[in-house]
């Protein structure tokens, strides 16, 4: 069901004042992805905070970090994206595991 607005004049103003006050805080980071003690990827990356899932793009992650799977992820416009595979790993930044 496509929930796409073309016209904003039916919406009430407090409501439209709600919208406004949401924001998505996105910043670019270095951070360290460790898989194990012997497997660890530095990269720069947009960290989303408001973000559940995190993706990664595909050739990235070693084959034998990954596991098949059948979860299913959104993006934030509801469009389907295709998932293949999961990783577990820790994702160091600053000192701090993130």
């Amino acid at each position: 069901m496509d929930h796409a607005l073309s016209n904003t004049e039916h919406i009430p103003k407090y409501f439209q004042h709600v919208l406004t006050q949401i924001t998505s805080k996105k910043y670019i980071i270095k951070i360290t992805l460790i898989f194990s003690n012997d497997c660890k990827i530095d990269s720069v990356v947009l960290f989303d905070i408001s973000a559940y899932l995190n993706c990664i793009k595909e050739g990235i992650v070693l084959k034998q970090f990954l596991q098949s799977t059948s979860e299913k992820l959104f993006a934030a416009n509801n469009t389907k994206l295709v998932i293949e595979y999961k990783t577990q790993a820790l994702i160091f930044n600053n000192e701090f595991y993130l």
